[in-house]
Order: structure tokens, then sequence, then C-alpha cells
């Protein structure tokens, strides 16, 4: 799997779906209820259940703590479970909170603590790699998920 931030400039906060989805594709109201509707048919179809999705999140944490579950051979069970998380539960995949539940319940990480983002002289937001560094590869914080006990 490779990253792809759909949303770089979104903000922490997301924004509600509707508005969104509005704004980006010039959809009403209306039109994006019908769309969603037929979404979550044929996911039911396949067997998932989309849930109450009712916001947009900017995902890069998210992608980064998939990418250092990869080097360890660990990055489908996550991504399974994110995806369950923010498409089937309305789960905020931006929130260090939420990537720490899932990636614990995903099987993927032990004992997982959250450090350099969540500390003090630490930015909510780590710096994203510069334009002239191969993307993903100069990850500033990729340990602030780490594990206390080997995979």
């Amino acid at each position: 799997m490779h990253p792809f931030e759909l949303n770089p400039d979104m903000g922490p906060d997301g924004e509600a779906i509707v508005e969104y989805l509005g704004k980006k594709y010039g959809r009403t109201p209306e039109q994006i209820a019908e769309t969603q509707a037929m979404i979550r048919d044929r996911g039911a179809s396949v067997g998932f259940a989309f849930g109450p999705r009712t916001n947009v999140y900017n995902t890069f944490d998210a992608h980064r703590l998939l990418h250092w579950a990869g080097l360890e051979g660990r990055q489908l069970p996550l991504k399974q479970a994110l995806l369950k998380a923010y498409h089937g539960e309305g789960r905020d995949p931006s929130n260090h909170d939420v990537l720490v539940a899932v990636a614990n319940r995903s099987g993927s990480m032990v004992r997982v603590r959250v450090r350099c983002c969540k500390a003090a002289t630490m930015p909510t937001r780590c710096a994203r790699p510069s334009a002239k560094t191969r993307p993903w590869a100069l990850l500033p914080c990729l340990r602030s998920f780490s594990t206390a006990a080997t995979w």
C-alpha cells in the first residue's frame, strides 16, 4: 500500500462531510445523501457496514502509522481496522487516541504509547517531508507511535 493524502490542507478538526462534498463536487445535500445511501447499500452487499461518518479529516498521521506498520509487516490488519473505524464507526483518523486504540484493536501493536507529537515541546502535527525528499521517507515523528514489546 502506498500512502496518498486526499486532503493535505484539511485542518486538524476536519470538516462536515456535506459541506466538504458540496464545495468539492458542487453537489447538493440531497445528492450527497443519495450517493451515501448507494454506497451504504453497496457496502452491505459485500458485508461492510458503513456507519455515521459526518466529517472528513486529514489522514496524515494515520498514513504515518500505516507506513511504520508496513516496515514491521503489519500494515494490512491496521489498514483494515482504520477503514472500519473511519467508514464504519465514524471515528476521527487524525486523533492520536483513536489511532492508538485502532492499532491496539487491530493486533498491530502491543501497548502503544504516543510520544513526540503529544509532548509539550512538539506541535500537534509534526512537519511534513519537504517536496525535495522522497514522500514518506523522512517522517520526523514516525516513532510517535511506538511499542513496548516486539511484534
